[in-house]
């Protein structure tokens, strides 16, 4: 109000209704004195002028003792002594033989005098300009000659311009040392300004008590403009894979909204890398933030310390994230270890580690078990990690680590569990295999460590046992009858990391009845992040399963397709997609690697049955327990794992399709008949008709009577492949 310039006035007492002055607020406002309690409307021509040049010169000086770069060496089960790096972060570290070596690169305060303290002195000018200039009409309520109350509408425009340099130097550096930064910013605004104010002032009369306070309430009814200004950032979805970044989120709707204000939000939405950016903001300004998107929990920075506040920079970068809200279906199956029989009543309970929230169920005469729902708020499955406790009576129990990480809410099948007879004893079970080159097929004739933790899926915690593999490949534990998770390191320095193996882990499950001897593991080299590995591999039957990749080639004419006849693709020189390993003796694995992503379509993945390609009714690839995992990079953890559906006719399994721009894997789980491999994604996904005999099946029979026929259908084919 008291910036306020009033250029013409005209007021009138409310009853009855009087003039009382005339185009100068002066007078309108002793006739407001003269009036009394009677209050005078007053009309007025309003005009506001605001200018401010400012400037501001700061000097800053920092101290640090030293720049602490080396290494550390620390034999294993001793306590580190050294209190400058007991307590920091290495950089890096890995373990050689015995000893733990860890290497620092952190800057460090001085625990001694005869430490030189070194100092970085920075000089810091700011400077800025605004004008503001309104024009527009108002009216005011006078009371006593005192503006109690006033509402202005107006048109304003606003220019602001600012700038800041900053120079430093670090003490012991030459000329060159020095660094230096300048940013600014403009910014030209117009619009349309609604205004209110109030005053209350009450006074005694004896000294000076009594009451005097302001209220003013802006609103920008309309308003244009441009700036150099703006707000930018990433809203990611948290991985929850080990070693994987936070992936963007796609299609997020973000309304930026002026705080204090009934000023319209601005809206954009984030791009396929979670991008998304706001321009021509005003300097000094706050803003609160909504997100908006399917399946995933939306959230509104509200609090004072979250929100977005727009300084005199030229861009304010701010990231989110944004957690998926989907509730899942879980089931599975439990078994006796070694006879797979399957165990009734077994009690399943399933921790969430990250809010503890519990699920309880037990398994049905089958053996099998189910969670929750799907999208059913109460009892679903959300994303996270778990730990699923198997217990039942004469059985020891089971200990599982458990990931759920998918992206729509679904029905997720997990692997069986085995469980360990309670007769079993502690007698010393046997647990012997190979390590081989996931790429090769062959032995790993390089020390290796492998360690030993209780529990399924268990990477951390304490480790029982150890081994080093030698020249044979060959390692062997002697341990009671359980459960375990066998760590594979590659412990070697003095090679670079792509030669090194990728850390990588293994189920195990030890019984006095189960043959655990002679198993292979499967290790692989250091990839770089670009790269995916599909990993197939299968039980006993049938023999020879084929993994199949379809996807856009390089010169975006047509499509590759590797699979065993074809193992590489290539362009100009350059290696795009291979076969690994190929392997035609039942388990596998085979290994697929994506070496480098093309960005013009989509791949897909398939598993063909080679053995039974020529049989009409096979359902043997379904029920060969094929799974199929996926990796990203250098993370020894699968972002995905796909499961065969089961009890299902056909040869050929859609696996997944992975889109490489978002980066995003979508399962298809579709079975049918293929014959041929060559076609195999090249032709019309439509299975091959005259080969599947669901076709020849009535559309009128119910369903008892179609699931016995498929059943007829399923031991005439296994009795035509035995013979």
């Amino acid at each position: 109000m008291d910036s306020t310039i009033v250029l013409g006035a005209v007021g009138f007492t409310i009853a009855p209704l009087t003039m009382v002055g005339s185009f100068t607020y002066d007078s309108v406002a002793s006739a407001s004195s003269v009036a009394g309690l009677s209050p005078v409307v007053c009309f007025m021509f309003l005009m506001d002028l605001d200018g401010k040049i400012s400037g501001k010169l700061t000097y800053q000086y920092t101290k640090t003792s030293y720049h602490a770069d080396g290494f550390n060496i620390t034999k294993k089960n001793f306590k580190e002594t050294n209190n400058k790096i007991k307590y920091q972060t290495p950089a890096k570290e890995f373990t050689v033989g015995d000893y733990n070596v860890e290497f620092f690169n952190t800057e460090q305060e001085a625990e001694w005098s005869r430490e030189k303290a070194l100092g970085t002195h920075t000089i810091m000018a700011n400077a800025e300009m605004t004008f503001l200039f309104d024009l527009g009409g108002g009216i005011g309520l006078l009371v006593w000659g005192i503006n109690a109350a006033q509402l202005k509408v107006a048109g304003y425009a606003e220019a602001k311009l600012g700038g800041s340099f900053t120079v430093s130097y670090k003490e012991g550096s030459s000329w060159d040392g020095i660094d230096s930064s300048i940013d600014g910013y403009f910014g030209l605004e117009a619009g349309l300004l609604f205004d209110a104010s109030a005053r209350i002032l009450a006074k005694t009369g004896v000294g000076d008590f009594g009451l005097d306070t302001d209220w003013e309430h802006r609103n920008k009814l309309f308003d244009w403009g441009i700036s150099s200004l703006g707000i930018s950032g990433t809203i990611t979805t948290p991985s929850l894979i080990e070693n994987v970044p936070d992936q963007g989120l796609e299609g997020v709707t973000v309304k930026l909204t002026e705080r204090n204000t009934n000023s319209a939000p601005i809206i954009t939405t984030t791009n396929a890398e979670g991008k998304y950016s706001f321009k021509n903001l005003g300097a000094d300004t706050s803003y609160d933030v909504e997100l908006i998107k399917d399946g995933y929990v939306q959230k509104r920075e509200l609090s004072s310390d979250k929100q977005i506040s727009l300084g005199k920079t030229s861009e304010k970068k701010k990231n989110f994230s944004m957690s998926r809200n989907l509730f899942n279906k879980v089931t599975g199956s439990v078994e006796a270890a070694g006879s797979y029989k399957k165990i009734a009543s077994a009690k399943i309970t399933l921790t969430n580690l990250s809010n503890n929230k519990v699920y309880e169920t037990y398994t049905d005469a089958n053996g099998n078990y189910t969670i929750g729902e799907v999208n059913d708020v109460k009892t679903g499955v959300t994303p996270a990690y778990y730990r699923m406790v198997i217990s039942a009576y004469d059985y020891k129990p089971v200990t599982k680590m458990i990931l759920i990480s998918n992206d729509t809410a679904s029905t997720i099948s997990l692997d069986s569990i085995s469980m360990v007879s309670g007769y079993s004893g502690d007698e010393d079970c046997r647990i012997e295999g190979y390590v081989r080159d996931f790429a090769t097929g062959q032995i790993v004739d390089q020390q290796l460590k492998l360690y030993l933790r209780r529990g399924l899926n268990s990477t951390t915690g304490r480790i029982i046992k150890t081994f080093t593999l030698n020249e044979d490949g060959l390692f062997r534990f002697y341990v009671p009858a359980g459960n375990y998770t066998i760590e594979v390191k590659d412990p070697r320095f003095l090679v670079s990391d792509r030669e090194k193996y990728l850390t990588t882990h293994f189920n195990v499950t030890a019984s006095s009845n189960l043959n655990t001897i002679q198993q292979s593991f499967y290790v692989s080299r250091s990839k770089s992040d670009d790269q995916i590995r599909i990993v197939l591999t299968w039980g006993n039957s049938p023999s020879d399963l084929d993994s199949h990749l379809v996807g856009p080639s390089a010169s975006g004419t047509s499509k590759f397709h590797t699979y065993y006849s074809n193992k590489t693709y290539s362009y100009k020189n350059k290696k795009y997609d291979d076969l690994d390993l190929d392997d035609t003796t039942s388990y596998g694995p085979e290994t697929t690697t994506i070496y480098k992503r093309l960005l013009n379509g989509t791949y897909s993945f398939y598993v063909h049955n080679y053995t039974n390609r020529d049989s009409w009714y096979s359902s043997a690839l379904s029920n060969s327990g094929a799974t199929v995992k996926v990796y990203y990079g250098q993370s020894s953890k699968e972002v995905a794992t796909f499961l065969v559906p089961r009890n299902k006719i056909g040869t050929l399994w859609h696996v997944f399709d992975y889109d490489p721009v978002r980066n995003k894997l979508t399962e298809k789980g579709e079975i049918y008949n293929r014959s041929d491999p060559s076609s195999i994604g090249l032709l019309s996904t439509s299975p091959d008709t005259e080969e599947n005999y669901e076709n020849d099946l009535p559309d009128d029979i119910s369903d008892n009577e179609r699931e016995n026929l498929e059943l007829i259908f399923d031991n005439l084919e296994e009795k035509s492949v035995d013979e």
